[in-house]
């Protein structure tokens, strides 16, 4: 999943949403985009 995003990201400040379990754990996305150097934010 980070390595699709990952064009998409590099274009410009992109809003992404994925299903739930897409984000936990060491092979979540979050933890693999912030060791990209990604910003990841929740939205509230």
């Amino acid at each position: 999943m980070a390595e699709r995003a990952e064009p998409i990201l590099q274009a410009g400040p992109t809003f992404i949403a994925v299903g739930a379990l897409h984000l936990p754990g060491e092979t979540g996305l979050v933890k693999l985009l912030r060791a990209k150097g990604y910003s990841v934010t929740a939205v509230q």
